[in-house]
This record gives C-alpha cells, structure tokens and sequence, in this order.
C-alpha cells in the first residue's frame, strides 16, 4: 500500500494532477493560490466546459473530519459561476463503500456517481498502471517501499528497524532537490559517498534518503554505530546491502573515533564497497573533522577520499527549495498557529525567513517547533520577528562543535579570531594563536597552527588567496556573534586574549566585546598593559586600494603605523569603560597616549610611517584641540620623501591646510612646485596609464593647489585620448557581452509558485 501520510497537501495535488494527466491524456492545471472555492485542479475542455478534482490529503484523519470537509467544499462549489462539467473528489484516506455513499450525499448534486470519489485504494490502483509516475513522485516511491515497511515491522535488525522509522519520520518533510539526485547519481557510480559540510546543513537527512532509495531498490539497509567491524561482521557480497556510518570520525574528536588502527579496517572496507556491484557505503561527518581526518590519517587522503566527499553548502539549495522545506515543516508543525502562519503571508514576511543568510533545515527545525522545543504563545503572538530574531543568533548550533568536537588548538585559533579584524592574514593570526597558546599552556610548536587549520577550513572558518597572501575569516557572521558571547562568558579566556594581545586591533575587539565591568581593577590594568604594549604595533588591518592604472583592479595592501582611529579609541576608553573613576589608571592612560604620540612622532623623523596615517593623526589631535606643531613637522619630513607620484601632493596639501606656519619658507615651496610639475607632466606624457577622466581631473586640482597652471593643450590632448580609449573599451565590452550566452530566467512562475505555497499555509 502507497504510505501517502508521507506527502503534504501540496505534494498530493501534485500527485494527484500528475497521476489523473497520465491516466487520461490530459493536462491538468494546479491552484494553490488564495481561496480556491473548491477548485484544486482544473482543466478546460475543446467546447470551454470546466472539469474540476478536489484533493484532500487527509491520511491520518477521521471520517468525520473529511464529511466535514466535504460539506465545506460543496458551499464553495454552489458559489463557483458557471458550474463545473465534471467535478471529482480525491482524498488520501481509505474509504469503505459507506464512506463513499456518505460523500456522494454530502457532495450531490456535483457527485452524481461513486465512482467520481477516489479513496486511497483508488489511487493505488491508478499508481499501479502508472509506474512512470512512481517514479517522478520519489517522496511517495521512497515511503512506500515495500522493503522499508517490512524493516518497520520487523525486529530482525533492530538497529536498522530505528533507521527505517527515523526515515519514515523524515519523509514528509523532505525536500528532494538537486543535490539529492546529483549524491545518487555519484553514489551509484562510485558506491561511496562521503557527505561533509557544517552543522545543521542536512547532512544526515540527505545521507538517510540516499538509505530510502536504495531500500526501494532491495538494499538491505545496514546502520553502523561505533566501530566499522560492525559492518564486517554482517557483509555479504551476495546479498545488495547499503552501509550507513554517521559521524564516522566521531562526535567530539577524531581520535576517540578511529581508534585501535579502526582507520586500516575502514579503509579496507571502503576499499571493498568500492570494488563491489551489490554494496553502497554512505558515510557523514563534520566538514572540520574531515578536515582533521585528512591530517593525522594521510591514508585516508591517499585512498581517495576527497574525491569520494560531497560538501554539502548552503548555495546547493536553490530558492525554491528553501521555501518548500520551510513549507514543509510549517505545514506538519502542531504549534504553529494559523494567526501565525496568515503573518508569513502578510507582506510577503515568508522572504525575510527564506532569504533569511543564516538559513539552514536545522534552523527551520527549530523555529517550526520540530526540534525538540515546542513553539510559546510568545513565539506566536509576532512569529515573524522571533523567527527572523532565532535565525539571526544561532549561536546555539556552533556552541556544542566548539565546546564539544575540537581540541584546546583549534578553540583557541577560533578564540584568537574573533579579536583580529574581519579577515586577517596567516602569518599574522599565526603569531597571534601562538603568543595565546603559550599563555595558556600548550604547544604551540611545529605544525599545531596549520594543523588546527586545516581542521577548520570550510566549517568554522574560511580561508583563501589573494595576490600572495592567506587570508582568514570566520566561516559566517554567527560563528563571529557565538564565539563573542562565548568570550562575554569565559572570564578566564578573555583574561587570556587580553594578556596575550599583540596587535591593537585586539586590544579593541576586546573592549567591544567586553562588558565595561570586566575592565574595572585588576582586568583593567592588565587591559593597559595591552594597550601599552600594543600602541605602536604594526597594524594586522588590510584594505583593498587602487594602485596603478587599472582601477577596477583593487590591489591589497597594508597600512603600518599609528591610525587615527586607535588614538580615538584610547580617548573613548576613559569615558566608556569607566577607568575614569580610578585616577592612576587615568594617569597612567595619559602617559600611555603621549608616549604613543611620542614615538609615532620620531617613527615619522625616521621616514617611518604612511603619509595617509599621519594625515588622520592629525587631524584627530587637532579636534582634540592639542598642539600639533612638532607631530605636522615630522609629518612633512615623512611626506616630502614620498612626492613620486601626483596623489602624494595631496597628502601635502592636507598637511598645509592644517599647519601652514610649517610652509612659511618660500623657497622651499617653490621647490615643492617644480616638484610636482615634473611629476605631472611625466604622468601626462605617459597618457596611457590613465584610465579615467577623474585621474586628468586630480591632477589639475593638485596644481590648484600648489598653485601651478599645468599645459591646457597637453591636458585637453590627454583628455580627449582618455576618453576615446573608454568609449572604444566600452564598445568592445558590449560586444563581449552580447557574444555571450544569454541567461534565460526561470518562467514568470517561480515566485509565484512560493507565493502560493504561503498563500495555502495561511489558508488551511
């Protein structure tokens, strides 16, 4: 028997439509948008009469509630103008010849005969001539496989009995996209599949399908648990079998896994399933822990593994996806009210969840009550906000991998993270996770740093190449808002961090993160020492900036050197954290800043520093209303050694706006014009280099401002080149973009089709 229990309203109309247009030939239009006064689906005939089915997915209620039904519908049917040619009504539920004689009443006129109610024997009579549309249903074909109900009623296996009923419960839900089919198909071709990726993405829901779709086949499902012998203890290359290893390389760490050699024994298995045409091998596990496997197990690489893994992403799951899982679970959750359910359709508020960056299926779990944690009045009263406000801190499903799953090495890289800028560069976090491991008390030496990595790369954190740098980041923004909270949590780490600082941008993490509270006393003078110690550090920040004749190529550089930002930091400390109450630390503060002052001002003598960073100083100073005199003096030295190309002008320029008692030498300012009209000239004579009007325009503002008059021929020749060589650039650009292949959009239809999905859940 077909278990359709398994399919939502939606899935049966479907069904319904795809099964009813086989049987007759005919195309059957699906209406699932707004009240639908007993239409579901509906086809029109050569002579314009309108045939109508009504569908009911009502698998597990009672009779009364489908009569109940039935008279529902027949109001809406006397209200349909004109009345259908035909009219039939379809319902999941087994129905007797009672049953059918009850609804015939119920429904007359526009029932006339038994025959036009389908019951659920009905429809599998109807399934039964019509394999070809078994199989394009695969959430009915998987369900009602006629080995996965004999594992549901046999004891035999026991642990494959759970898995059958776990499967079971999944179905309903279940969103079969392309990623289910592009798995099988590599399943089928290789006979392993590895499914990686974060937590929450659907890794064991996906690994579980693959399962259901094999046991249609006649796969033996076989669940292992704790150690691969078990699979070896019950394999037989006559029979088909399909293994499922969850968490293969454990729940916490890799080493409580694949322990006792387990990896040689595993690998030989893999190795067996791979050569064999009646096994499948399916195995799950934590993308960082794969990672991890791959590092302490060489051997799992060299057997091919990585060519044998699925990482399984967030982008895998088109749009239309995310809103039928999200349906799905709204359609089977019991605590979803359906004031609730009407304020996902208000407004369209279903996108802020589908469109949602932190969407997941684990996050729709939880905020549809199927996780375990039951929906609250609350949670109803405005479901949209606290929807969006749980998708918005999942701090949870990133709290038990870190606390639970990784070793003191990779939390603390991640810990170190969290204080460094958005992206940082390797050997920068490096030093940094090296100075906390040492304060902390664990090793730090040889490979610990690129090993805790490359654990996790792709879960916790995402790594990649720019130019000729590494560059770190956290994998998404809530695995920066966890491991902050975290931080606000753990005393004793953050003690940790701040004593271990070694750049600035640490220093002011820390105070972001930190309640004010925790940098009172003894915090607070350790906090100083890191200010202190940090002040002048070479800075960790990057910025893309344009340099050279392609603006549309950024180049990534760093800034060294003291930022006006920092300083300003300082001056919000004394006010914000409340270290103003405590007069030796304000004094102290004071000394901290002068002295940072101090060597910024000799680093600058000393041609050390960015002109653009002592432009920012000082301007900081000057609104703090301090004098700036001996800071613009050693600026100008820094400056004036750096005049080799046009933009350097403009660091000077700002310099003698805001000191221009330093410029009184005429002299020297008169050298300083010369100067820049050698180096214009040069850069107009080289017009090619030139990109963009707005580079011809800088120049001439610059000789403003040194007050020089630049050739206005040699200027109007350079501009008149510039602009022909950007209409030609974007003649050839056109053409490029119309060699290409065009896109073709989806039909007009894909967010009407979402829309309509809502629109039902708002209209039970």
């Amino acid at each position: 028997m077909y278990n359709f229990a398994a399919l939502t309203d939606h899935d049966f109309e479907l069904l319904v439509a795809d099964l009813f247009g086989s049987e007759e030939q005919l195309r059957y239009e699906v209406f699932t948008r707004g009240p639908d006064l007993g239409i579901d689906l509906r086809r029109e005939d050569d002579h314009g009469a309108i045939h109508v089915i009504q569908c009911k997915q009502y698998s597990n209620s009672t009779i009364t509630d489908l009569r109940s039904a039935a008279r529902s519908e027949r109001k809406k049917l006397e209200r349909l103008k004109p009345r259908p040619a035909s009219y039939r009504f379809v319902t999941s539920r087994r129905l007797t010849v009672a049953n059918k004689d009850d609804l015939k009443k119920t429904l007359a006129p526009f029932i006339r005969r038994r025959d036009e109610i389908f019951g659920a024997d009905d429809l599998a009579l109807l399934l039964d001539r019509h394999e070809a549309v078994q199989r394009r249903q695969i959430k009915l074909w998987l369900s009602s496989a006629s080995q996965l109900q004999t594992l549901l009623q046999s004891a035999t296996y026991s642990r494959s009995r759970a898995l059958a009923e776990e499967i079971s419960e999944l179905l309903p839900r279940w969103v079969p996209g392309k990623v289910f089919f592009d798995v099988r198909e590599r399943l089928e071709s290789q006979r392993i599949c590895v499914i990686a990726g974060g937590p929450g993405i659907g890794k064991t829901t996906l690994a579980k399908m693959l399962l259901a779709d094999a046991i249609q086949s006649g796969y033996e499902p076989i669940s292992v648990s704790a150690d691969i012998e078990e699979a070896w203890g019950v394999f037989d290359p006559g029979q088909r079998q399909i293994f499922y290893y969850d968490d293969f390389l454990g729940r916490r760490l890799l080493t409580e896994r694949l322990s006792k050699n387990e990896e040689d024994r595993l690998l030989s298995f893999m190795r067996r399933a791979a050569a064999s045409r009646t096994t499948l091998f399916v195995l799950t596990t934590r993308e960082y822990i794969l990672q991890q496997a791959r590092e302490l197990y060489e051997r799992l690489a060299i057997e091919g593994v990585e060519d044998r893994r699925f990482l399984l992403e967030l982008p895998l799951y088109s749009r239309t996806d995310r809103a039928q899982i999200f349906y799905n679970h709204a359609s089977f959750s019991a605590g979803l009210t359906l004031q609730a359910r009407k304020a996902l359709l208000a407004g369209r508020a279903y996108e802020a969840i589908i469109d949602h960056p932190m969407y997941n299926p684990r996050h729709i779990e939880w905020i549809t009550g199927l996780s375990g944690r039951p929906l609250t009045p609350e949670n109803n009263a405005d479901y949209v906000a606290y929807a969006v406000d749980a998708l918005s801190h999942p701090e949870l499903i990133w709290q038990h991998g870190f606390q639970h799953e990784l070793d003191d090495a990779q939390r603390a890289l991640l810990l170190v993270l969290v204080t460094m800028p958005d992206r940082v560069e390797h050997d920068d976090l490096e030093r940094a996770f090296e100075a906390f491991a040492e304060l902390a008390g664990f090793s730090a030496r040889g490979q610990a740093f690129t090993q805790a990595l490359r654990v996790l790369d792709d879960s916790f954190v995402h790594t990649y190449r720019d130019e000729d740098h590494t560059f770190i980041e956290t994998y998404d923004p809530s695995v920066a808002d966890f491991l902050a909270g975290y931080v606000r949590s753990s005393p004793a780490d953050a003690r940790l961090l701040i004593q271990a600082a070694v750049f600035f941008e640490q220093v002011e993490s820390l105070a972001r993160i930190l309640p004010a509270h925790e940098l009172h006393g003894s915090p607070a003078s350790e906090y100083l020492d890191a200010v202190e110690r940090c002040l002048d550090a070479p800075s960790c920040s990057w910025h893309d900036v344009h340099i050279g004749p392609n603006p549309t190529q950024p180049t990534t550089v760093r800034w060294y050197g003291e930022q006006e930002g920092r300083v300003d930091f300082i001056g919000r400390l004394k006010t914000r954290r409340g270290t103003s109450r405590e007069e030796p630390l304000r004094t102290r503060l004071r000394t901290i800043y002068a002295d940072g002052k101090e060597r910024v001002r000799r680093d600058w003598e000393d041609d050390r520093g960015h002109p653009q960073e002592a432009i920012a100083l000082l301007h900081g100073m000057r609104r703090r209303h301090e004098g700036i005199q001996a800071h613009a003096l050693a600026a100008k030295k820094l400056i004036t050694q750096r005049l080799s190309y046009s933009y350097a002008f403009s660091h000077l320029l700002d310099l003698k706006q805001l000191a221009p008692a330093i410029f009184d030498d005429t002299d020297e300012w008169s050298e300083l014009r010369d100067e820049y009209l050698t180096v214009a000239t040069a850069e107009l004579m080289n017009w090619d280099d030139i990109r963009s009007l707005d580079e011809i325009d800088e120049l001439e503002r610059y000789a403003r401002g040194m007050g020089v008059q630049l050739d206005s021929s040699e200027v109007r020749e350079v501009r008149e080149h510039v602009e022909q060589a950007i209409a030609e650039a974007e003649a050839r650009a056109t053409e490029d973009q119309e060699d290409r292949p065009r896109h073709t959009p989806e039909p007009d239809g894909g967010e009407a089709e979402i829309e309509a999905l809502f629109t039902r859940l708002a209209n039970p």
